[in-house]
């Protein structure tokens, strides 16, 4: 569950476990300890009520020890004691303002002839009924389950979330580029799950590039090292008088231009690089029909097919209102160059080009296949990498440095999306691009 869910649960859960253990406290204290206290508390006052009534009978036909006995029964705060008979009207005690009373009016009787009235006015007092006994347990009940509760969650936040950013953390500080990342495993499905995986995922990526790096200066030397050795080579003999007719210098200086402007092209598409990479960082997107996009590209490509003798076929599935937020002729640059490696590398004389359009799990996906002799299963991860190459002798024969499938992945990438390499099914290569679909914004 997510956090964003699971936090809001739990403090949900800690109100409803409080309520219910404090009313279920309440209940049970209610029902076998606060009954019982008042059951005794009132039996109490009826013996002491009793007892009034058995001494004022005793004391009727007295007046004075009559009202003296009356004064010291009502000499305790919160009792009133009013009688009403043949020998006159006496009341003893003060009872406080405002506050809670409760009168009995009880017969006075001589034998079996009643002589008077005597009424009990009392102001019992709460804590006398245990009421703040049970105010106490049930503070103490409530303190008590929401500790254990607390104790609870804060273990239960340490083992899912502090202890695993603690890892998190740990393993950010490990971070080295000469060391291949092992996976990180989180168990939960939440925000921190996708931290770690993101994490591995940017692990993986530096490690990506880091091998990239390494493999660009191995290429670039390679790739100059080779040409340069040539030129080395011719300019030892020009200078050492070996050839001197003047025919086989003027082919040796042409080998030599040849030379030179290769490494010029080479390092010129260096820079090209260089400077896609800067432009990709200020691309500027806006929305475009996947459809009328798909169609022009369709279009264009079917003549042009047309003309070389090779087939073509493109069909999608998109709709007028799948949009996407994109730079049209950026990826223009992606199908241009996944084609032109179709045609370049295929070596097949009934060369064919499927390109396909469809929507899948809210991202537009381009497919394009071909029906030639395809790239070694283990060269597939590789692909995409800067300067590789499936072939060195086809990649001189052909042309290319090895960079255009690293440019279209970094333009796929740029635009929020994803780029994969496999076996098609015409027994080719088959490459498939994948476009976020822009949200509507109505």
């Amino acid at each position: 569950m997510k956090l964003k869910y699971k936090i809001p649960c739990l403090f949900l859960v800690l109100a409803v476990v409080v309520f219910l253990w404090v009313l279920g406290f309440l209940v049970f204290y209610v029902h076998h300890v606060f009954i019982q206290q008042v059951a005794d508390r009132t039996e109490e006052d009826v013996q002491e009520n009793i007892a009034m009534v058995r001494q004022v009978e005793e004391l009727h036909r007295q007046p004075e020890a009559l009202k003296q006995a009356l004064r010291q029964m009502a000499a305790e705060e919160g009792i009133r004691l009013e009688y009403r008979g043949e020998v006159g009207r006496f009341a003893e005690g003060t009872l406080a303002p405002n506050r809670f009373t409760v009168a009995l009016s009880l017969p006075v009787n001589d034998g079996q002839r009643k002589v008077g009235e005597l009424k009990i006015i009392r102001q019992p007092r709460l804590v006398e009924f245990g009421v703040g006994r049970l105010i106490n347990w049930t503070v103490f009940a409530f303190v008590f389950i929401l500790v254990i509760f607390l104790i609870g969650m804060t273990i239960h936040f340490h083992h899912f979330i502090t202890k695993p950013i603690q890892n998190l953390n740990k393993r950010l500080s490990q971070i080295r580029l000469r060391r291949r990342p092992q996976p990180i495993h989180y168990r939960q499905n939440n925000e921190i799950g996708d931290l770690y995986r993101h994490v591995y995922a940017m692990e993986q990526r530096l490690d990506r590039a880091y091998g990239e790096q390494l493999h660009m200066i191995t290429s670039i030397a390679h790739d100059l090292k080779t040409p340069l050795t040539t030129i080395q080579g011719f300019l030892e003999l020009l200078a050492s008088g070996v050839i001197k007719d003047p025919n086989k210098q003027e082919e040796t200086i042409r080998l030599l231009q040849t030379k030179a402007a290769s490494m010029q092209n080479l390092v010129a598409e260096f820079s090209a690089y260089g400077k896609h990479e800067v432009d990709l960082i200020e691309m500027q997107t806006s929305l475009i029909r996947a459809d009328a996009f798909f169609n022009s590209i369709a279009t264009e490509y079917e003549a042009e097919c047309a003309g070389l003798g090779i087939g073509f076929r493109a069909h999608h599935l998109f709709t007028e209102e799948t949009r996407l937020d994109a730079n049209p002729e950026w990826l223009r640059r992606v199908v241009a160059n996944l084609i032109s490696n179709a045609v370049r590398y295929a070596q097949t004389e009934d060369l064919m080009i499927h390109f396909t359009g469809y929507i899948d799990a809210e991202m537009a996906q381009f497919l394009i296949e071909d029906n030639g002799v395809g790239v070694p299963q283990a060269e597939l991860p590789h692909l995409f990498n800067k300067f590789h190459t499936v072939d060195r002798a086809r990649q001189a024969e052909n042309g290319g440095t090895g960079l255009g499938l690293a440019i279209c992945r970094t333009i796929v990438e740029r635009h929020g999306g994803e780029m994969e390499a496999f076996p098609a099914r015409l027994g080719g290569l088959a490459v498939r691009f994948a476009i976020p679909i822009a949200q509507s914004s109505d």
